[in-house]
């Protein structure tokens, strides 16, 4: 029976350490805040049809195609390398705005 207690009582201690961790880091800015932009059906298509087969449907690379989830790069930047190409990516030309901006804009939050 002491040893259920103890055991309950580290349970609670932990959990309670758990919450006023999280707790500190929402109030101080620190955990990530969810982005929300619209992305159309065409969008969508888009990317799938020119972007998923080498970067994957999540960004997460293919193969030998490098990962582009978690970038550094901005929206203009993936603008232009989308545009121009980039070492062995080619330039995808066929993509105008708006598409090309949601496009460049999902990229830039996976």
């Amino acid at each position: 029976m002491k040893r259920v207690i103890i055991i309950f009582t580290f349970i609670i201690i932990a959990a309670f350490f758990i919450f006023v961790v999280n707790w500190i880091k929402t109030i101080s800015g620190s955990q990530s805040k969810h982005i929300v932009i619209k992305i159309s059906p065409t969008t969508v298509s888009a990317y799938v049809d020119n972007c998923a087969r080498c970067h994957g449907r999540s960004g997460e690379g293919f193969r030998d195609k490098p990962a582009i989830a978690n970038t550094e790069l901005n929206v203009d930047e993936i603008k232009r390398i989308i545009q121009h190409g980039r070492a062995k990516m080619p330039a995808f030309q066929n993509i105008k705005e708006p598409t090309l901006s949601e496009i460049a804009e999902y990229v830039s939050i996976l």
